[in-house]
């Protein structure tokens, strides 16, 4: 029945049928046949996940593991769907998602460096690295900037 709803991980299945309290034995065999049948598969689980969570929720590389390890899925299938999932790199969907937020936050004001703090905040909740983070609002800030090295 759970399956019918959504995908879930093996970790998800093992933890609800644990929580019905399921003797270990019955858990270990049913989800050794949900896997044979390709029911429960967690590669393309954690791929499908990440996709949509980058997609839909505009979440950053580290809110996306994040999500997986509550989901139970392993490091080496964590990594693999990240990565599939930025393949031009972080630092190019956070200014995706950067210029969305702008457009959103126009109206609430304030100066500047307000505006900056509140861009940065809202991509580091979503999961961006802050050197990503940097680059994006670096990138969409139409302000010269002195060469590196220049006392200002």
């Amino acid at each position: 029945m759970r399956l019918a709803r959504r995908a879930h991980s093996e970790g998800e299945l093992i933890a609800k049928m644990e929580r019905a309290g399921y003797p270990a034995s019955e858990i270990e065999n049913t989800v050794a046949e949900l896997r044979r049948r390709r029911y429960v598969d967690d590669l393309s689980f954690a791929r499908a996940f990440a996709q949509g969570a980058r997609s839909h929720k505009h979440w950053g590389p580290m809110g996306i593991a994040q999500g997986l390890r509550r989901r139970g899925l392993a490091e080496a299938h964590i990594e693999r769907a990240v990565a599939e999932a930025f393949p031009e790199g972080e630092a190019e969907s956070a200014a995706d998602v950067l210029a969305r937020f702008r457009r959103s936050d126009r109206r609430r004001g304030g100066t500047p460096l307000q505006r900056k703090a509140r861009a940065y905040r809202h991509l580091y909740a979503r999961g961006f690295s802050p050197e990503a983070i940097r680059q994006a609002l670096n990138q969409s800030d139409p302000r010269p900037r002195p060469p590196a090295g220049t006392a200002i």
